[in-house]
C-alpha cells in the first residue's frame, strides 16, 4: 500500500496538494490516486531466440552474385564480385537475436476491487491466516493479453578471433533487442504508450529518451492531474508539446556508444543533455504528465 501511495502522489502539482490538505481526508487523497493506477499494471513476456547471420547473408551473397553475372563491362562486374564477397564474410559472422515480446494488463474492476480488500487484504494490524491462504490460492487476478510485437538486434564482433568480451556483446545485444520491441508494444497499444512526469520547464523536459524510441517531432500531451468531488483522479490537457530535434536524452543500456538509425547511420546525439527536450506551449510546471500522441 505504501508503493501504491507513492505512486498516486508521484505526478501531484502543488495546486492538487492544496486542495488535498483542505478537504477533510487531507494528503490521503492523493495516496487514494495510486488505486487509479492499478489497471495500469502490465507484464511483458520476452522470448529471444539467437540466429546465425551465416544463412541470411549467404543467401544476400547468393543473389548480388546472380546480379553481377549481368553486369556487362567486365571491370565493373569483377568489381561488383569483390565487394559482395567483402559485405558477404563482414555479414555472416556472429549471430542476430530475435525478440518477440507479449503484452499483458492486469484486468482490475471495482468489483474485483471490493472482492480484494474484503477477502484478501491485510495489513500488520489484522493478521489473517485464512486470507494469507485465500490470497495464495486465489483466482481473481487475471492477465489479459493485448498483442506482441517483434524487434531484433545485431551481435557483431563476435568473429573468430573474439576471446574476451563475448558475453557482455550477447547482453548489450539482447537489451538492444529488448528495448526495441518495446518501443513497436509503446506505439502499437495505447494504454502501454510513454508516459512521464516533465521534470523540467525551462527547457520543458522530461527523462525519457531513445530507449523509449523517441524521434524530433514526436507529439506528447501534457496532461494537469486533478481530483473530482469523490476523490477520483482526472485529467485534463493543457497543451502538446513536441521532441526537439537533436535534443533527445541518451538513456540507452550503454549510454556511451553512438546510436544508430534502422540503416546503421549514426545519429548525432548531444551527450551532455541530463533529460529529452520538448517545444511549444506555456504555463507547465514540474509533475505534469506527459502522454505519448499520434
Amino acid at each position: 500500500m505504501n508503493l501504491i501511495g507513492e505512486r498516486g502522489s508521484y505526478d501531484a502539482s502543488a495546486q492538487d496538494a492544496a486542495k488535498a490538505l483542505s478537504t477533510e481526508r487531507g494528503t490521503s487523497m492523493l495516496a487514494d490516486a495510486g488505486e487509479e493506477l492499478i489497471p495500469n499494471t502490465f507484464v511483458v513476456v520476452n522470448y529471444s531466440k539467437f540466429v546465425s547471420n551465416e544463412v541470411a547473408a549467404k543467401a544476400a551473397y547468393d543473389v548480388s552474385l546472380e546480379l553481377a553475372k549481368n553486369i556487362s563491362i567486365e571491370e565493373l562486374r569483377k568489381v561488383a564480385t569483390e565487394k559482395a564477397k567483402k559485405v558477404y564474410e563482414k555479414a555472416r559472422q556472429g549471430y542476430s537475436v530475435w525478440t518477440t515480446a507479449y503484452l499483458y494488463q492486469l484486468e482490475w474492476t471495482d468489483s474485483m476491487s471490493a472482492v480484494f480488500y474484503q477477502d484478501l487484504w491485510m495489513d500488520a494490524s489484522s493478521i489473517d491466516p485464512a486470507k494469507k491462504t485465500a490470497f495464495d490460492t486465489t483466482t481473481l487476478f487475471k492477465l489479459k493479453l493485448l498483442g506482441f510485437q517483434k524487434a531484433s538486434s545485431l551481435i557483431s564482433g563476435l568473429g573468430e578471433n573474439a576471446k574476451e568480451g563475448s558475453d557482455m556483446i550477447i547482453k548489450n545485444a539482447t537489451l538492444k533487442s529488448i528495448d526495441a520491441v518495446y518501443v513497436k508494444l509503446q506505439r502499437k497499444f495505447e494504454p502501454f504508450r510513454t508516459k512521464t512526469p516533465l521534470v523540467s520547464v525551462n527547457p520543458i523536459g522530461a527523462k525519457i529518451g531513445l530507449k523509449e524510441g523517441l524521434e524530433a517531432g514526436d507529439k506528447f500531451e501534457v496532461l494537469e492531474q486533478s481530483f473530482d468531488a469523490e476523490g477520483r483522479v482526472t485529467y485534463k490537457r493543457k497543451g502538446v508539446v513536441k521532441v526537439e530535434k537533436g535534443k533527445v536524452w541518451n538513456n540507452m543500456f550503454n549510454a556511451g556508444e553512438t546510436p544508430v538509425d534502422e540503416q546503421g547511420n549514426p545519429i548525432e546525439i548531444d551527450t551532455t543533455i541530463e533529460f529529452t527536450h520538448f517545444k511549444g506551449g506555456k504555463g507547465y510546471y514540474p509533475g505534469m504528465l506527459l502522454r505519448q500522441i499520434d
